[in-house]
């Protein structure tokens, strides 16, 4: 399949793979195109082993209107997101149809005329017919900073490289987002995703620093003097020469090579399946070494890893072939992390949380803080409801009215939860020092003056239900007198 974008309904356009021509010709003409809109212009570098490609995405920054204005233009406001930008890219791409990303309208999907040249379409597919024009799917991002640019590019290059480490390390307490990398609080992840997350960096070298994984190729595949020449890429290749052995110039020459590079991280473990009780339902040694990933590798997996699994091609090797492989040189104790694969879950998680906080202290104090905040928060929470109960508790020892129990307690709650000042009446000095409730002054204010401010609350409800009386009764009249 290609771009998926303009597949269905209303627009239902053939957009198939594209052929290596067809791709890096047109993301070439693309970037000069948007080099006259933007000074900041690239492509994420391409995944290992594409035969074919299924759209092309591109990152642009900074509007050169924005800070170079001719004499006849007004000068733009800077970062500038919308439809006036995104429109004005995709009428210089000449796209034919747009689909605008919310909610920040920074990116868009463009479908752009299949290219009309004709050695690039001798190279593509022959079974086309003109009844139907082929499209190719172009996706352009707005990065409104310089960070956001350079986070993009790295979040995105070479293809599944970055959800594969994501996986990798979220067991450990580490995720990265299109943001930053972040370490979880483990005491909030499973009731606030979000809330238990804390930065400790934007910085793409820090991050891959951080996991232990190096910049350059240990081994390159062409060294100077061999393969092909300097320059010798295609001219929209924006990865950096063939001959690079910089791992952030140019793709992996294998799939197996990105597998061996995530594999080399720090943090990096694998648990293998546990051989059967019974060594007569064990099989041979060759259908071991090659079994399933182990129940503990899939359990940290969340619905769309496994979604992932069965769409991309590269995240199934990784899971199905690339981890059972390692499992046998972890049994036998060659693996090459094996000390730390060899650490409890919970070790492990400690061991990266106070490297996380040597290399980044204020990360440390962040990390307190949330922590103690949600401590506070949680203890205000199960007290609420231990208020809510005694409230309840203490109206239905005083009658069995449940219209007078359900006012009082109403104000109740206002006065002594919510803190509000109501009926005249306001609850001083129910909260101690640390944000939590005094839960002895909660219970002693209550016994005190929990019947009174129900009375209160009671007496205000039938003041206000006999003035509704009236007011209805009077209006009745006057429509009376007016027939």
């Amino acid at each position: 399949m290609g771009g998926s974008a303009f597949a269905r309904a209303p627009y239902s356009l053939d957009t198939p793979r594209m052929p290596p021509g067809v791709y890096h010709n047109l993301k070439s003409a693309c970037h000069a195109r948007l080099r006259e809109m933007y000074l900041y212009v690239a492509s994420p570098i391409d995944g290992p082993g594409k035969q074919d490609h299924g759209d092309i995405d591109i990152i642009v920054f900074l509007e050169k209107q924005s800070i170079f204005p001719s004499s006849s233009q007004v000068q733009l406001p800077h970062p500038r997101t919308g439809h006036e930008p995104l429109e004005q890219i995709a009428e210089t791409l000449g796209a034919k149809h747009a689909i605008y990303q919310q909610p920040m309208f920074a990116s868009a999907n463009l479908a752009l005329r299949w290219p009309e040249d004709d050695e690039i379409m001798a190279e593509s597919d022959s079974s086309a017919t003109a009844q139907k024009p082929r499209h190719d799917q172009v996706d352009v991002k707005i990065a409104c900073s310089l960070e956001e640019f350079h986070f993009s590019l790295f979040r995105h290059s070479h293809g599944d490289l970055s959800q594969i480490i994501g996986t990798s390390i979220r067991p450990v307490g580490l995720t990265i987002d299109e943001k930053a990398l972040y370490i979880r609080i483990p005491e909030i992840e499973n009731s606030d995703r979000k809330r238990a997350k804390v930065e400790l960096t934007s910085d793409p070298v820090e991050i891959l620093q951080f996991l232990g994984l190096r910049g350059h190729r240990i081994d390159s595949k062409h060294p100077s003097g061999e393969g092909p020449a300097e320059g010798g890429a295609s001219p929209d290749d924006d990865t950096g020469p063939s001959t690079s052995s910089g791992i952030w110039e140019r793709p992996f020459d294998s799939i197996q090579e990105m597998f061996h590079y995530i594999a080399s991280s720090r943090y990096f473990w694998v648990t293998a399946p546990k051989p059967a009780d019974n060594p007569s339902k064990m099989g041979d040694q060759s259908s071991l070494d090659n079994t399933q990933p182990s129940v503990e590798a899939f359990s940290s997996l969340r619905s769309n890893d496994r979604r992932r699994m069965n769409q991309r091609r590269v995240y199934h090797q990784w899971m199905k072939e690339y981890i059972p492989s390692l499992h046998p040189s972890v049994r036998d104790g060659t693996f090459p992390n094996i000390e730390f694969n060899n650490l409890s879950a919970e070790v492990k998680r400690d061991l990266v949380r106070t490297d996380a906080f040597v290399r980044w202290p204020s990360a440390r104090a962040e990390y307190q803080r949330v922590l103690a905040k949600w401590r506070t928060d949680e203890t205000v929470r199960k007290q609420k409801s231990d208020i809510q109960m005694f409230i309840h508790d203490a109206c239905l020892e005083h009658t069995q009215d449940e219209h007078w129990r359900r006012c009082a307690a109403s104000a109740l709650k206002k006065i002594v939860i919510k803190g509000e000042s109501i009926l005249g009446v306001a609850a001083p000095g129910l909260m101690s020092a640390d944000g939590t409730y005094d839960m002895c002054q909660v219970e002693s204010y209550l016994d005190e003056h929990g019947v009174a401010i129900g009375k209160k609350a009671w007496e205000a409800q039938a003041l206000k239900y006999k003035a509704n009386l009236e007011d209805k009764a009077r209006q009745q009249m006057e429509a009376t007198e007016q027939k």
